[in-house]
């Protein structure tokens, strides 16, 4: 059985226009996973997002029945730059979970992403006298959701009207674990 990891990130939200974006996943930021830290490598989506394979559902809360998107139809548009994963999805207010997805970032009540993903290449690094898991390249990017807890810094949603370009590529890792980001210092 494959392992899914799940990892939840804060969003800084506003709203204009029929599409949900922002950053999923953000790189270079140690996460406290309990026994150890966790930090994703800028090259960690890079072999997922390119996969013609790739199927990432944009989900509310992870749960599959609140289905807002899905790269295989074109409605949820995935890239990386420099700072992390970032993701754009159409809202069909049609869709009652589109429609509660958008009054909940609009109202300010729902304030996280998170992704999904399934562990892939990796190394162990220390930091301050913990053992630190980077991900190089995640095996499979599953989902991106918009979440009710968030527990990363740095990401963020918006509601707009003007889609991202680039194409997407990528894979995820699910956990069921919730996890605080911890900054490299002088940030």
């Amino acid at each position: 059985m494959t392992d899914i990891e799940r990892r939840f990130v804060s969003l800084e939200t506003t709203i204009t226009g029929r599409k949900l974006g922002g950053y999923a996943a953000v790189f270079d930021q140690r996460t406290d996973m309990g026994p150890y830290l966790e930090s994703l490598a800028p090259t960690a989506f890079r072999a997922a997002l390119a996969s013609p394979n790739l199927d990432v559902r944009g989900l509310f809360n992870h749960n599959p029945d609140k289905l807002l998107a899905r790269t295989t139809n074109g409605s949820l548009r995935l890239s990386t730059d420099s700072h992390g994963l970032e993701f754009e999805l159409d809202l069909n207010d049609e869709l009652p979970a589109a429609a509660e997805a958008r009054a909940n970032v609009n109202a300010g009540l729902v304030t996280g992403c998170s992704f999904g993903f399934v562990a892939g290449e990796q190394h162990w690094d220390a930091y301050e006298g913990r053992d630190v898991r980077v991900h190089t390249s995640v095996a499979e990017l599953r989902d991106v959701s918009v979440v009710t807890y968030p527990a990363y810094q740095g990401t963020t949603v918006s509601l707009r009207s003007k889609p991202i370009t680039e194409p997407a590529n990528g894979r995820s890792q699910l956990i069921l674990a919730r996890a605080r980001v911890h900054l490299p210092k002088g940030n």
